[in-house]
């Protein structure tokens, strides 16, 4: 298992940092999941065969900006 962490620039409030929880959730291969909304961050642990541009299309799908 890999850990990335993705800057996300967007977020105002839990609500935001729920929907980027959720929404990464959904991809196969996500194992956890933790936004950050403080940090403007998500932490998250996926298995090899997810690929990082997947995890940022997935967070501009919702609204919000991948760094």
């Amino acid at each position: 298992m890999k850990r990335v962490i993705i800057e996300i620039e967007g977020m105002s409030c839990m609500g935001c940092a729920k929907n980027v929880e959720d929404s990464l959730n959904k991809l196969k291969g996500v194992k956890k999941v933790k936004v950050l909304l403080k940090d403007k961050k998500a932490v998250v642990e996926i298995s090899k065969e997810v690929n990082f541009e997947d995890l940022k299309s997935k967070i501009k799908e919702v609204g919000y900006n991948p760094g």
